[in-house]
C-alpha cells in the first residue's frame, strides 16, 4: 500500500509539472504579441509621430509647416530629457504642464491642425510613459488632460 501511494504521488507531481509547463508555453506567445508600439522607445515614438505628421503633408494641405512639426518634436524631445532628470513626482509635473501649455500654443498658432485624434494619442502617450518609466503615475492615468486643449 505504501508503494502504490508511493507511486501515485510521483505521477501526481510528474502531470502537475507537465500542465504547469503546458500552460506557461501557451501564455508566452501572447507576450510576444503585445502591440509592437508599446516596445518602442520613446525617441522612436518621437521620430514615428513626426514621420507621421510630415508624411500627411505630402497627400493633405495642412495649416502647418514642417518648422511647426520640428517644433512639436522639440518640445517633446526636450520634455523626455527633462523629466529623465527629475527627482520627484511635484517637479514632473511642473515639466508636463509647462510642456502641454507649449504644445497648445504651437496647435494654436497652426489654426488646431497640428495635433489631432492620432497625434493626440501618440503624444499624450509619450508624455505619461516618460513619468511612468520614472514612477511617478500609472499609465492609465492621463496626466495631460488637465491642460490640454488638443
Amino acid at each position: 500500500m505504501k508503494y502504490l501511494i508511493l507511486i501515485f504521488s510521483i505521477l501526481l507531481f510528474s502531470c502537475t509539472n507537465k500542465i504547469q509547463k503546458n500552460f506557461e508555453n501557451k501564455t508566452e506567445p501572447k507576450i510576444q504579441s503585445q502591440n509592437i508600439t508599446e516596445n518602442l522607445t520613446l525617441q522612436q515614438k518621437i521620430d514615428e509621430l513626426k514621420n507621421s505628421m510630415l508624411e500627411y503633408m505630402k497627400t493633405g494641405q495642412p495649416l502647418y509647416s514642417r518648422s511647426d512639426v520640428e517644433k512639436c518634436a522639440g518640445i517633446l524631445e526636450k520634455y523626455v530629457a527633462e523629466i529623465s532628470k527629475t527627482k520627484s513626482k511635484n517637479e514632473a509635473m511642473n515639466i508636463a504642464k509647462s510642456t502641454v501649455l507649449e504644445l497648445n500654443d504651437l496647435n494654436n498658432n497652426a489654426k488646431s491642425e497640428l495635433i489631432e485624434t492620432v497625434e493626440r494619442e501618440q503624444i499624450a502617450d509619450i508624455i505619461i510613459t516618460a513619468t511612468y518609466k520614472k514612477g511617478y503615475n500609472s499609465m492609465d492615468e492621463d496626466i495631460t488632460e488637465e491642460w490640454r486643449e488638443w
